[in-house]
């Protein structure tokens, strides 16, 4: 069900747009397997190293020179809308994106917990790959 969905909105040219807040191990792992899948892209990573942005990135397939490196949400918005891999270190710009999801992949509660904060009231999902007892979600 799930693959026929993907599949479909490959076809159509409409891959759900992901966005990262973190590119350590986890984050690294995660954004590799989204980078190897149909109809879903990583279209923004958040990360307090660009470099390790841009690293995440060229492992999924994307040249360096390709990476639009901002923390403009406007500069970001226009990349991710021409199909261009974005790093930013300001993961608050985020909500401002044409992204259809946000993954919290810092391991840090207290970043959970912002991410979580700052995405209530956008139509986005937020989802975190963080254990913890502090983490909130919104409904």
């Amino acid at each position: 069900m799930f693959k026929q969905a993907l599949d479909r909105r490959a076809e159509e040219g409409r891959p759900i747009q992901v966005g990262f807040v973190g590119a350590g191990r986890m984050g690294t792992g995660a954004i590799c397997q989204i980078g190897l899948m149909k109809g879903i892209r990583n279209a923004v990573i958040a990360d307090i190293s660009t470099d390790r942005v841009v690293r995440a990135f060229e492992l999924c397939g994307h040249r360096r020179e390709d990476v639009v490196v901002t923390d403009n949400a406007s500069t970001a918005a226009d990349a991710v809308r021409a199909g261009r891999p974005v790093a930013t270190q300001d993961a608050e710009i985020l909500s401002e994106l044409p992204i259809d999801v946000v993954v919290e992949a810092t391991g840090n509660p207290d970043m959970t917990s912002s991410s979580a904060r700052s995405s209530t009231g956008w139509p986005r999902r937020p989802a975190s790959s963080t254990p913890s007892r502090r983490a909130t979600s919104p409904a």
